[in-house]
């Protein structure tokens, strides 16, 4: 009998812990996930009048419209005089109460309306030892059950005492002629380092871009934005049963364009998070003010190491990316001229930007540590014609084959003045991304034959590329994708969609709250996250992209487009 008794007291145990600490949608267990937490009543306190039922009652939100069963709520009565009473609450021990950052009083009410009689709810101070008005039955109708919310962002670690961090919240009434109904009542706490997002019922979710829309040679935002909206749609176009806005800035890919997009963007707080940027360089000047203002951004095509590389200035809290850093790329072509081509010794040719330079040290770097040696090392001037002085002295140490990861037009020249230069050629030719676009055969011509390039290799995404999305992405826009990261934009946001649904905590009349700090710890840890280009895991740093690159050689006329060979 002892051991049954001993049983049940632990079942009764767990059962008011549950009701305490409920989790699930609206509220978060674990330490990590513990930033917002819907509080509920623990006692009832009269202090004047009555209260019939269980303070159990007002833990689940159960009555709308003029519905009435007596076992679903709180009567506060008024039998001889005014009502005057407070519920205690409890914050729980994973929250410390200088990390409060608001409160809010939110309940379901039914009685008279406010011109009949007022009911007030206050939070006590135990600084000052005084009772702070929070709010009242305004808005409720008479004998209609109404929602209310009221919060408090002022000096709100006052409301929790100090040595028991117990709360009280006090309902008043400023006459006798009638009684409150209480079907639900909670204590909403921000805890969270970054701040919260509240989201009203009504209100949509607001998930915004910055990218390079402007049109003409940006068309890779234009199409990193419409592979989101593909993304959007598959969702139905609502995350938690809210529509999403989805809307955003010009960030033009350029530095100047990136800071005023930022700018622009972090002064919005209902922005919950943001894809993009595009464009290394528009991340490096925009992602103080976002970080700052405490968004999770993630991008569907930066690929500059520093935007992921620890300690580095241009790295900030909240930046993710879902596509592949340079240094896989220039790492990945190196090895595949070792290991594939043969190659020994090597010469590389870069053109002064970020982008060419990261991909031609991570070359160089895995090249000699393969064995390979490195016989020249040239920098071109991006907008010449004529590079045969350059090829001329690369010809002089005979290497094995030529690293060129530059962009348009510069690489439409070198291909065949090499293939025209003594000494070079046969030697083997690679670029990397940038050059992977029928641009290079209308310039290089024949010459473009044996070319390679390494790229994204879309046959290493899911199924669902070819079957769903491109179709999809055809029937919405009226053509097929025009860049190479639409697929990872619909990652992008899927990954945020994901996040959200993760740490949202939702309130019984739909509004959400959704903690800054906790959406990105939620981003970092994503693990094989199911996505269009492949599996996706989060470093600590932000790289979550899976492997699907691969090398291109651009073969027999029509040249375009060109074969994988490798791996």
């Amino acid at each position: 009998m002892k051991i049954r008794k001993r049983i049940t007291e632990i079942i009764i145990l767990g059962l008011l812990l549950l009701a305490m600490f409920p989790t699930g949608p609206g509220t978060a267990a674990d330490g990590a996930m513990a930033t917002v937490r819907v509080l509920p009543p623990l006692a009832i306190v009269n202090e004047a009048g009555t209260a019939s039922g269980s303070v159990t009652r007002m833990r689940v939100k159960d009555q709308s419209g003029i519905a009435d069963d007596p076992l679903k709520y709180v009567v506060f009565q008024t039998p001889t005089g005014v009502y005057r009473g407070y519920r205690t609450y409890q914050l729980p021990a994973t929250i410390t109460i200088s990390s409060i950052k608001s409160i809010q009083v939110s309940r379901n009410y039914k009685g008279p309306a406010k011109a009949t009689q007022t009911w007030s709810w206050y939070l006590y101070d135990w600084v000052h030892s005084s009772w702070v008005y929070m709010g009242d039955n305004a808005g409720a109708a008479t004998n209609v059950w109404k929602y209310l919310w009221n919060s408090t962002s002022t000096s709100p670690a006052k409301f929790v005492n100090a040595a028991t961090k117990q709360i009280r919240l006090r309902l008043v009434s400023n006459n006798s002629s009638g009684d409150a109904k209480l079907d639900y009542e909670a204590i909403v706490v921000c805890a969270d380092a970054l701040g919260c997002v509240k989201i009203l019922p009504s209100s949509p979710i607001h998930i915004a871009y910055m990218l390079p829309v402007s049109g003409g040679a940006q068309d890779l935002g234009i199409d990193e934005r419409n592979g989101a909206r593909i993304a959007i749609d598959d969702a139905g176009g609502k995350i938690l049963n809210h529509t999403i806005k989805f809307d955003g800035r010009d960030s033009k890919c350029s530095e100047a364009g990136g800071l005023t997009a930022a700018t622009l963007l972090a002064a919005d707080p209902s922005i919950v998070a943001i894809v993009g940027p595009s464009c290394s360089m528009e991340t490096r000047a925009g992602m103080p003010a976002l970080s700052a203002a405490g968004f999770s951004v993630v991008s569907p095509s930066n690929t500059a190491p520093d935007l992921t590389e620890p300690g580095n200035p241009n790295h900030y809290p909240g930046y993710l990316r879902v596509s592949l850093s340079d240094k896989i790329q220039g790492s990945m072509a190196a090895q595949f001229a070792y290991s594939y081509l043969g190659a020994r010794k090597a010469a590389t040719i870069r053109d002064g930007s970020l982008y060419s330079d990261y991909l031609r040290k991570a070359f160089e770097a895995k090249f000699i540590q393969l064995g390979g040696t490195i016989t020249a090392k040239k920098l071109i001037d991006p907008n010449a014609t004529d590079f045969s002085a350059t090829l001329t002295s690369i010809a002089a140490g005979n290497p094995d084959m030529i690293y060129m990861p530059i962009f348009m037009p510069a690489g439409g020249y070198i291909i065949p003045q090499a293939r025209g230069t003594i000494g070079l050629e046969t030697v083997d030719l690679i670029g990397s991304d940038a050059l992977y676009t029928q641009d290079l055969v209308t310039a290089a011509g024949a010459d473009v034959e044996g070319f390679y390039v390494t790229a994204l290799d879309t046959g290493l995404f899911k199924p669902a590329y070819n079957s769903h999305f491109l179709p999809a992405y055809k029937a919405k826009f009226g053509y097929d994708p025009i860049s190479v990261f639409h697929a990872h934009a619909y990652d992008a946001f899927n990954m945020i969609k994901a996040a959200i649904v993760k740490v949202a905590v939702v309130e019984p009349d739909g509004t959400i709250h959704i903690g800054r700090k906790v959406l990105r710890v939620a981003l970092y840890e994503t693990t094989a996250f199911d996505g269009l280009t492949g599996d996706l895991t989060c470093s600590a740093m932000g790289d979550c992209s899976a492997s699907n690159l691969s090398v291109f050689e651009y073969s027999a006329d029509p040249y375009w487009p060109p074969v994988q060979v490798w791996p």
